[in-house]
């Protein structure tokens, strides 16, 4: 039998949440009892979930009275779970673009959501009556929140994780482009520090109970790094890629590097998932943008750039959705006779922790990455030089589950601290199987002094470890799980680029933006097809967006009253030239070349 995994795993000293399909399960820790339940919903609440899709942001405030979860309709849905067995969904708010991660405050009054447009929003618990009608929109926002949510923060890349200082007076930021940021909260708009030297964009930060001055972190680079991050200052880089890299199981189809010019989503915007092939399969018309705002902003070109911007990120959206559908990394049988894709190892750390052992007196950093099956322990650098960076290793450990890692949490018990670890259990290495036998989705591991894990004792496994693998499973189908995408990351963060098509390259003007790019291909020739890129109409749309964007605060041609833009310096000359047009009502094209001869 096919079951839901638990792709999110929280658990505390009281209940314990997870997230597996469309459905999730707040559960008793200490007996193990189911508390609230999606899956008991009758069968139009039931039919609600479906609609809504797999969780994709799943979150709990310290009591667990209350609990934040979006699916794939973008829409924050708060629960309430005080009464108990009674779970009552207390609001729905739509977000204005997919979800990355969603944490409450330590109070539980405020919600935060950061999305792949690069933005954190704050929400308050209860939502507020919406604003009116007139109500100008706020400055300095990207595009139109339909909840009234407020910004705290932007990047201009995929916002790929968050944390709040232990005081809540800063909150730490990383991006798909390599920056991590030191912010105040909630005055987002004063950046504190950066803290630079990722090469490869950032997945994972961590903010160590034992070293709060010290925050760790990791992504698509061979290093972990811990920084002084009020400083911005690197204390330690810790060499993991060749450790980790044997246990990576999951592979993702090669795609070809694509550049600014290829469609492929990788753009600046930061919602394209990673684009790839899948941007030509789009059909015409299909974006969720396509027609909003229609006959606002004409003859405004900020409003008109902006519309533009919302409807180039919704399509790209949209070819996420379809990425996700095309990587090869889940074990769904597949039909049809296609040759089977070039496969890669791509190498994303997932999560990062530290753990503590022998009564506190040892700190361990532990970290797995996305399609990986070990989980791995390395001692915390007791004294992190402060002038240069240390690139030791050191004594890694791990431990080998046979099954990729989805999730693990730390919690504290009696004895220390244990951590609870959930798997893709039914995950098999040979596509088009799925792995039978006896289902164990979460293992309960401890870390002794030296570092290494082991099993946790049999008469400290609690009645909660035995529910959630058993009584909590939910029955799936195979078109069920292949919508989870558990590892669309591995092929959406990546950016895919090379030295000749770096996105960074723009071109000045639309006429740099050749319709053909020819390629060294030795099979091509000058009037062939062969060796030669073309420029579609949404490429040349990009272009032409930025081109907008970048004269955005200039004078426009119809506002200077002329055809062209005059030189600096040449203000007065130019109201003499915008007088004489106006008197002569808008004739003498001659003279006005003449008059930009002259200034010219």
């Amino acid at each position: 039998m096919s079951v839901f995994p638990y792709s999110k795993l929280i658990v505390g000293s009281s209940y314990a949440l997870v997230a597996s399909g469309h459905h999730f399960q707040v559960l008793n820790s200490l007996t193990g009892e189911i508390a609230h339940s999606t899956v008991s919903f009758d069968d139009d609440r039931q039919q609600s979930l479906l609609k809504s899709g797999p969780i994709r942001c799943v979150t709990a405030d310290t009591s667990f009275s209350h609990v934040a979860a979006v699916g794939d309709d973008k829409k924050l849905k708060v629960w309430g779970t005080r009464e108990e067995g009674l779970l009552e969904l207390l609001s729905e708010r739509e977000l204005p673009k997919k979800p990355t991660d969603v944490q409450f405050t330590r109070d539980g009054q405020t919600i935060l959501v950061s999305d792949k447009f690069g933005d954190v929003f704050s929400y308050p618990l209860h939502p507020r009556p919406p604003p009116a009608a007139d109500q100008p929109k706020p400055k300095f926002v990207s595009h139109d929140n339909p909840s009234g949510g407020n910004l705290i923060l932007g990047h201009t890349s995929l916002l790929t994780s968050f944390v709040l200082t232990l005081d809540e007076k800063y909150i730490i930021t990383a991006d798909r482009d390599e920056h991590i940021r030191v912010s105040w909260y909630p005055q987002g708009y004063s950046i504190e520090r950066y803290c630079l030297g990722h090469e490869k964009f950032v997945t994972s930060l961590h903010l160590p109970p034992t070293h709060p001055s010290q925050l760790i972190s990791g992504g698509g680079d061979p290093d972990i790094k811990i920084w002084d991050w009020m400083s911005g200052s690197l204390l330690s880089s810790i060499d993991v890629r060749d450790a980790i890299e044997p246990y990576i199981k999951v592979r993702v189809p090669k795609r070809r590097k694509g550049g600014w010019y290829d469609g492929d989503g990788d753009g600046d915007d930061g919602e394209g998932g990673g684009g790839g092939d899948s941007g030509g399969k789009k059909e015409k018309g299909k974006g969720k943008g396509k027609g909003k705002g229609k006959g606002k902003g004409k003859g405004k070109g900020g409003e008109e750039v902006e519309q533009k911007l919302e409807e180039d990120d919704d399509q790209e959206m949209d070819q996420d959705i379809e990425l996700q559908d095309e990587a090869k990394v889940t074990t769904i049988p597949t039909s049809g006779t296609a040759p089977e894709p070039e496969l890669e190892t791509v190498f994303a750390l997932q999560n990062v922790k530290t753990v503590t052992s022998n009564g506190g007196n040892s700190v361990f950093i532990i970290f797995s990455a996305i399609g990986a099956t070990a989980l791995f322990s390395i001692p915390y650098p007791s004294d992190p030089p402060t002038s240069s960076p240390l690139s030791s290793p050191g004594q890694i450990t791990s431990i080998n589950f046979e099954k990729p890692i989805l999730d693990f949490t730390v919690v504290p018990d009696v004895r220390g601290e244990v951590i609870y670890v959930s798997l893709d259990a039914q995950y098999s290495e040979d596509i088009g199987t799925l792995s039978t036998g006896k289902v164990t989705l979460v293992r309960i591991l401890r870390c002794d002094e030296s570092g290494k894990f082991a099993e946790a004792e049999s008469d400290s496994i609690s009645p909660l470890i035995t529910s959630l693998n058993t009584t909590c499973l939910i029955p799936a189908t195979p078109v069920a799980l292949k919508s989870l995408a558990l590892y669309s990351a591995l092929s959406s963060l990546p950016k895919h680029i090379d030295a000749e098509n770096d996105p960074m390259d723009l071109p000045l003007s639309i006429n740099d933006a050749p319709s053909q790019q020819k390629t060294p291909d030795a099979t091509g020739d000058d009037e062939g097809n062969m060796g030669v890129k073309r420029t579609n109409a949404k490429q040349i749309g990009k272009i032409k967006t930025r081109i907008a964007l970048a004269g955005a605060g200039k004078e426009s041609p119809s506002e200077a009253g002329g055809s062209g833009n005059l030189k600096r310096g040449a203000a007065e000359d130019g109201r003499e030239r915008k007088r004489t047009r106006s008197e002569g009502g808008g004739e003498g094209l001659e003279g006005d070349v003449q008059m930009e001869d002259t200034l010219s």
